[in-house]
């Protein structure tokens, strides 16, 4: 079957994904110990002390031993956090049981520990039809359950019947937003509603409901999810190879068993609605609704598999836990191939309440929505969302996409694809933020203060270009004794967040978000974000390549309120963005005792802007322990390596070798189209004629470079060619004969291209005259590129000017200063750009200018002209020429209009004359506007 090859590819794509978790993601080296060390120092502080004290907060019982220990050891959290990563690559889909075991004890769970295969209960039917490897898979999953069952009921045998029915009871509402009790009042005891059940409205408070979590036992019950997933992995064993002597179709088995209902469905387009035990469907497009996957104890069936070996498939629910659930109790939801949808309410796709769900989608481009609690959510127990390829979308409203709570475990795994994440839209953050919504998402945990700590939250995405998009707490952060992460391996990924995001730990707790590679940009709106700690808390930003950009009103490694933060950016020229005091290594004190904020960017130029005191090349301290460092620029970036594609052979002839040529130079082609474009100059007789012959009336930008490779080198073969050709019926051949011959500079295509701007065949081409007989630099065309820029378009007048730029003859001087009138700033600009280019012949045309006209425009550009020019003369060689500028520029520092004074600043700072400057810095006493007082700044602090 198709599924059996997506099974081998998926494996060697975990393989190599869990090779290069180990490869990219890295710890704190020693490098970046030793300036962390050094910073510290300067404060007198070890790194030792980074272990002060923060569990300020008694705990009882729900504090989680892995949030406790690296609250106490933040420098043990990178190489903790590299470690979950490769866990994570290395994580077989259909071995889910494994990532089970191993977040259970994150969980303090006592080891769960692998036994015998359970003994197969019989099959409940036998169907001639249907082939022994489903009835033995059937019989293989009853025997999972039975093992399952005897640890799901021990783990509630302390639980009463009325403790069991208010936690079912209000289960569907846990995570409702408090601000909105109308939805919460229509959900509550909605599980015995759909039964028609009476049950008892009493709302539980936070401390009965954790009173009847202590009651629980949580290692029984993981135990049971665990034993359920081995079973579906087993089953999804035990029907590789499955072949059918009949097409089935519809359902081909639908029976009861001691478990509930089990259906066997066949390769049409099935629709299940209902509550199932076990559904195995064989291929189709198929549809589910009701309750998909979903395991809600002494209510419904406690356990809830479905295994989907291929098909578009449609997984649709609005019942409030569906959809790879458990609710007391565990749902198991695989699907093996297609483009899959999962839309659910609440508390689905992969939620865990008092339970374990999971979702494992091993194919497709997939789209994931939901409402609260959803896609890889776990509360006493675990929630897991897997998917193993595509490009998909994630839709959740809040407490989605890898969040944890109390004794909970959040887990998102995306393998693959360029991904869009997005958490928020439906709740406002009120009061703080009542613009805006909360998200709780994407690597988020939280636990419920002051009453219980959290638990852990991961959204980990190895590869392809991401986009995270949230609102209010997101992005690898945390709240209240527990640990958030976000890790993503590869790709050029863009953060989007409103507040407490991207590596915030929030009121003693552990937030972590680590880029290992990519050219990435990091926004929030506001702090506490980007590697901040607040309040007895540890956040981390770390990212480890590429060229980056963070903009924050105040983060980016800062330690507030008795807390430690860390933003490191280990390579890549960056970019960093604050409008806060508080940022780019800041730390407060509160308490009476203070914090430690951390910022550290290692290689690359980098550009800082706004509050802070962050410089390229630089150490800085901002607040009592706060401390940033920029060193290592010089060092050269590591850059990206690529195999590179075999070269074309010896005997390649000149239309492949054309073809290679106009491939992109880039990455892996840089060897292939470098070696294809001398191979063509080589053979330059024939590659010519084939050009000339056959690629004249290209359109392609890269065939358009490959002609111009060539006509550089050979230009003395091509240009009589070239020449013949504007007389070509086609007008993309003369086109492009007229830009190569500009290309290669051919002076004695000066006359017919003068020609050829009369004659009304070329009108759409003019520009492309124009622009050939600037490259060309001919005084000869100076009349008619005069004619263009006064009678020209406004792209005819912008290339006209920039023609006579690069001519520079003396005689356009005076059309370019009337161009300076101009209504369009771009006609302006390109005709000012000119006058430069001309330089000191245009400084008495210019300085006549001043004295005569009274346009602005024309007056503000020839102010700007004599600065910028002025700006090359030899004050002592030139002092006569400079004097000259400088007594006509000296009255527009009076100038009422506030544009012509500004640029008189500008151009006076620009002579480099040093009784000037000490004039400028007198006028600047006297000067009100706002705007030009920016102008005195800048260019008087650049001059000095």
């Amino acid at each position: 079957m198709k599924y059996e090859k997506t099974l081998i590819v998926m494996r060697r794509l975990i393989f190599l994904t869990a090779c290069a978790a180990c490869v990219m993601s890295q710890p704190l080296d020693n490098e970046v110990l030793e300036y962390l060390e050094k910073g510290l120092l300067g404060f007198g502080i070890t790194l030792d002390e980074l272990s002060f004290e923060k569990k300020w907060v008694d705990d009882d019982t729900f504090r989680l031993s892995v949030v406790a220990d690296l609250m106490d050891n933040p420098l043990d959290i990178p190489s903790f956090v590299q470690e979950e990563g490769t866990m994570c690559a290395a994580t077989d889909p259909l071995w889910l049981s494994q990532l089970i075991r191993h977040r259970a004890s994150q969980l303090d769970i006592d080891p769960i520990e692998d036994d015998p295969l359970p003994r197969q209960r019989a099959a409940p039917t036998v169907m001639p039809t249907l082939q022994e490897q489903v009835n033995h898979s059937i019989m293989i999953m009853l025997g999972y359950c039975d093992e399952a069952a005897s640890y799901l009921d021990r783990s509630i045998q302390q639980l009463t019947d009325h403790e069991i029915e208010q936690i079912l009871v209000n289960a569907p509402i846990i995570w409702s937003d408090p601000d909105d009790t109308l939805e919460a009042d229509s959900l509550k005891g909605m599980l015995y509603q759909e039964l028609l059940l009476p049950y008892d409205t009493t709302t539980l408070e936070t401390e009965q409901l954790l009173a009847l979590i202590k009651k629980i036992d949580r290692t029984d019950m993981a135990r049971a999810a665990y034993l359920l997933h081995r079973g579906a992995e087993e089953v999804i064993g035990s029907l590789a190879g499955f072949h059918h002597d009949t097409v089935y179709q519809g359902i081909i088995l639908d029976t009861l068993s001691p478990h509930g209902r089990i259906v066997i469905g066949g390769y049409g387009q099935n629709h299940y609605d209902g509550d199932y035990a076990l559904i195995i469907d064989l291929g189709g497009d198929d549809l589910y609704t009701g309750m998909p996957a979903t395991g809600i104890g002494v209510l419904y069936d406690p356990f809830s598999v479905i295994i989907d070996l291929s098909g578009d498939d449609v997984y649709r629910s609005q019942r409030v836990c569906a959809i790879g659930a458990g609710v007391l109790g565990c749902g198991v939801l695989i699907d093996l191939e297609g483009n899959d949808v999962y839309r659910g309410f609440h508390n689905s796709i992969g939620a865990a309440l008092l339970g374990a769900g999971s979702v494992v989608d091993l194919a497709g481009n997939d789209l994931y929505e939901a409402g609260y609690f959803c896609e890889g959510a776990g509360f006493v127990g675990l929630g897991m969302l897997y998917d193993a390829g595509g490009d998909d979308i994630f839709r959740g409203y809040c407490f989605a996409q890898g969040f944890g709570s109390t004794f909970g475990s959040g887990t998102l795994i995306n393998i693959g694809g360029d991904d869009v994440y997005t958490a928020g839209s439906r709740y406002p953050h009120r009061p703080l933020l009542p613009q805006d919504h909360r998200s709780f998402a994407q690597g988020f945990a939280m636990g419920f203060r002051p009453d219980a700590g959290g638990g852990i939250g991961l959204l980990y995405d190895s590869d392809g270009n991401d986009f995270y998009n949230a609102e209010v707490f997101a992005q690898g952060t945390s709240y209240w004794y527990s640990l958030g992460m976000l890790i993503d391996m590869k790709g050029n990924d863009y953060y989007n967040a409103a507040e407490y995001a991207q590596g915030a730990g929030i009121h003693l707790s552990v937030g972590v978000l680590m880029d290992s590679a990519g050219n990435d940009h990091f926004f929030s709106r506001y702090g506490p974000s980007q590697g901040e700690g607040h309040d007895l808390a540890v956040g981390m930003l770390m990212d480890f390549g590429g060229d980056d950009s963070y903009v924050v009103s105040g983060g980016q490694g800062v330690g507030l309120n008795n807390s430690f933060g860390l933003l490191l950016d280990a390579g890549g020229n960056d970019t960093y963005a604050t409008s806060e005091p508080i940022g780019q290594g800041s730390a407060t004190v509160a308490r009476g005792f203070g914090s430690i904020g951390t910022f550290i960017d290692l290689g690359g130029q980098d550009l800082y802007a706004g509050q802070q005191s962050g410089r390229d090349e630089n150490m800085w301290q901002n607040g009592d322990y706060g401390i940033g460092i920029d060193l290592e620029s010089a060092r050269t970036p590591r850059q990206a390596t690529y195999t590179q594609r075999d070269t074309l052979p010896d005997d390649a002839t000149i239309e492949r070798l054309f073809e290679a040529a106009a491939e992109w130079a880039v990455a892996e082609n840089i060897e292939r189209v470098e070696h294809a474009r001398e191979r063509m100059k080589d053979r330059y007789q024939e590659a010519i004629q084939y050009v000339i012959t056959h690629k004249m009336g290209t359109t392609s930008g890269l065939e358009r470079r490959a002609l111009e490779d060539l006509a550089k080198v050979h230009s003395d073969s091509i240009e009589p060619m070239l020449t013949e050709l504007l007389y070509d019926h086609d007008i993309k051949v003369r086109k492009n004969a007229i830009w190569l011959l500009g290309v290669i500079g051919a002076s004695c295509a000066v006359a017919p291209l003068i020609e050829a701007l009369e004659q009304a065949e070329n009108e759409p081409i003019k520009t492309t005259i124009v622009f050939s007989l600037g490259d060309i630099g001919d005084a000869r065309a100076v009349p008619q590129v005069i004619h263009n820029l006064e009678y020209g378009h406004e792209k005819m007048k912008i290339i006209a000017a920039q023609a006579l730029g690069k001519i520079k003859d003396t005689s356009a001087i005076s059309a370019l200063i009337h161009s300076l009138s101009h209504k369009m700033f771009t006609v302006r600009s390109a005709s000012e750009n000119s006058i430069v280019a001309i330089a000191d012949p245009a400084i008495t045309p210019l300085l006549t200018v001043l004295k005569s006209s009274d346009d602005h425009r024309i007056l503000y550009h020839a102010i700007s002209a004599l600065g910028r020019i002025g700006h090359e003369q030899d004050s002592v060689l030139q002092r006569t020429t400079v004097l000259d500028m400088k007594r006509a520029l000296l009255p527009y520092l009076d100038e009422p209009v506030v544009a012509l004074r500004a640029q008189a600043v500008k151009a006076l700072a620009l002579l480099n004359d040093a009784d000037t400057q000490r004039l400028l810095e007198h006028k600047k006493a006297t000067e009100t506007d706002l705007f030009v007082l920016g102008v005195y700044r800048k260019y008087l602090e650049a001059t000095q």
